[in-house]
């Protein structure tokens, strides 16, 4: 995809990678983003080249916080247009409902899911598949900036219930827990925020019913000029599903609200299908689970839908040239 971002997510990672001993130009360079965007916001950056920005700079600078440290430096307002809407919600609750529904204006790079439980809402934040070998200090980051704002209309010691990452816990908690606070799980089956119910009805200031007349308007006419294929929204519902044992083409067609059958033919249309998105999804996550987690391959095999180990085997195998073992040796090393 050509999904271009404005670089204002490296707003100041000149200053920090300069600080912690890094080359900013190096890692530009490798990363293939212009050197210009780390001086100049408005600098359009292809958006899986801003992912590998900021796992090349963690390595660099052997800062494994490094996507937490530029959350700091940085907000939600990134996402621009959407940002307005966001303005002018009257509760959280309606701007989480806001920024998930509209974030794919902003990028399609990622996906952000909504899950309903019966006390709050699960936010999932997922990175699209096949660009990007890590997504760990992208993930950490685009949580963050969330809960920084979550945080900005709650009480000074409010926290997420729970937050979740797909990847490994560092050996150093203390800068995760200053921003997540208390509550957080790693090596889980995706990266989520839990909001509760409570924290949803806060109300926000201010909200100004015209604002957000004009800035739904707004938002209706960029949706419609940048409406992502059939296929983009079904792998953001696979995605965004936790565990693949039981994402069926019913399951993704009635979140989608559309027939089954509707939905294969329109795949069909666009030279996919819903066995071959889930495949797909499934094969990015294999590797995102063996190098970035220390699970062990049986639980990943299941938590990928798979019944038998040696079924997973042979696929990983297939996707990636070489078995999970292998891969998940060759990133220790």
């Amino acid at each position: 995809m050509g999904d271009m971002l404005s670089s204002a997510p490296l707003d100041g990672a000149e200053d920090l990678i300069t600080r912690l001993g890094g080359d900013p130009a190096k890692i530009a360079a490798r990363a293939h983003v212009p050197l210009a965007a780390l001086s100049d916001p408005g600098t359009l950056v292809l958006s899986y080249a801003m992912f590998d920005f900021f796992e090349y700079a963690a390595v660099e600078c052997d800062c494994r916080t490094f996507g937490l440290s530029m959350a700091q430096r940085s907000s939600l307002a990134i996402i621009g247009p959407v940002w307005s809407l966001l303005n002018t919600a009257g509760t959280i609750g309606q701007m989480v409902e806001d920024l998930v529904k509209h974030f794919a204006i902003y990028s399609e790079a990622s996906v952000i899911g909504l899950e309903p439980t019966d006390d709050g809402v699960l936010m999932s934040f997922e990175g699209r598949a096949g660009h990007c070998e890590s997504e760990v200090q992208a993930m950490e980051y685009s949580l963050a900036i969330t809960c920084n704002e979550l945080r900005r209309h709650c009480p000074p010691d409010w926290a997420p219930s729970t937050v979740q990452f797909r990847h490994a816990a560092p050996a150093d908690l203390n800068l995760h827990h200053r921003v997540f606070g208390p509550n957080l799980m790693f090596e889980q089956d995706r990266n989520t925020i839990f909001v509760d119910a409570a924290t949803l009805q806060q109300k926000r200031q201010p909200t100004v019913s015209e604002d957000r007349a004009n800035a739904e308007m707004a938002l209706r006419k960029l949706g419609a000029e940048q409406r992502a294929s059939i296929a983009a929204r079904v792998e953001s519902v696979i995605r965004t599903h936790g565990s693949l044992n039981d994402c069926s083409l019913q399951h993704v067609s009635t979140s989608l609200a559309i027939s089954e059958r509707t939905l294969q033919r329109r795949l069909a249309m666009e030279s996919t299908g819903f066995k071959a998105i889930l495949e797909t999804v499934r094969a990015d996550l294999a590797l995102k689970y063996v190098t970035q987690s220390s699970l062990p391959l049986a639980q990943i095999s299941e938590l990928l839908g798979y019944s038998e180990l040696s079924v997973f085997s042979r696929a990983f195998r297939r996707w990636h040239g070489q078995t999970a073992k292998t891969s998940r040796r060759a990133k220790v090393s």
